[in-house]
């Protein structure tokens, strides 16, 4: 239009090593010639950049219903253009829901994306990749897939009581549950691993813990917690202090059994 053209940016090799000893940024004047000879003098700047390198991405799972928070570590992401960067999670941008989110830089190593609620169509739906932009328009696969996951559901425990010393088997009963390594429990604030038994049933060991009346979450992926489906009737589990057992009478009786043996203590 008469009041927008588009250009496309040279290559620069000063700038293409992106090794973390040699990241390079390059900032140049851009300006217009409408004859080839004569240029404008808006001192209007742009830069060229070592590209980003990608290292670990975590987690690599998380819920359809989005809001996992991942966790991007690497070398050069750019500070100069923070508010620029962005993840993508499929292969190109969605017509029908947004999948393309705002990072959050945290430092030239590392950055936050919060991943968007997934639709799922089909079975190929639960797996995407992930695109990096530092310029919120051109993207690059980071080398790493997200795995959408059903949203688990939390419907109750057995036993509901143990002791504040913890090592009790709590059996964990709901749905979409899943073979991972990052299974978890919370009791309150406290987490413990948990075991896969079933798509409906894990099991988890409670840690110590001061004697309370705690609210139990679970995660399949050791960073986003559900509890209870009703939010009015959360899953509870109970701490309470051991029983100590400081007699009994008689201290003998019958080896056939049948002795009535009364048991003191607190």
């Amino acid at each position: 239009s008469s009041g927008e053209i588009t250009c496309r940016a040279p290559s620069r090799s000063d700038v293409l090593d992106n090794s973390v000893a040699n990241a390079k940024r390059t900032t140049v004047y851009v300006e217009l010639s409408t004859n080839g000879q004569d240029f404008s003098d808006s001192n209007t700047m742009f830069t060229s950049q070592s590209r980003s390198r990608i290292n670990t991405i975590y987690p690599l799972d998380g819920s359809v219903n989005g809001n996992t928070i991942l966790t991007i570590t690497g070398t050069n992401f750019p500070p100069s253009s923070s508010n620029l960067l962005s993840c993508r999670f499929g292969d190109s941008i969605s017509l029908t829901t947004s999948n393309v989110v705002k990072a959050t830089f945290v430092s030239e190593s590392e950055i936050w994306c919060r991943t968007p609620p997934k639709t799922i169509s089909t079975s190929s739906d639960f797996i995407t990749n992930i695109y990096l932009s530092d310029n919120g328009v051109d993207y690059e696969y980071t080398g790493f897939k997200f795995n959408y996951l059903l949203q688990p559901t939390l419907h109750s425990v057995s036993p509901t009581v143990g002791p504040s010393s913890g090592d009790t088997v709590v059996k964990i009963y709901g749905t979409n549950f899943i073979v991972s390594q990052s299974l978890e429990c919370k009791f309150g604030d406290s987490v413990s691993a948990a075991r896969y038994i079933s798509g409906t049933e894990c099991e988890c060991l409670t840690p110590k813990h001061k004697p309370e009346v705690t609210t139990v979450s679970f995660s399949l992926n050791g960073e986003d917690f559900v509890t209870s489906s009703d939010v009015d009737n959360d899953v509870k589990f109970e701490f309470k202090l051991g029983e100590v057992v400081e007699s009994v009478f008689p201290v003998y009786g019958n080896g056939k059994g049948g002795t009535v043996v009364n048991v003191y203590g607190g």
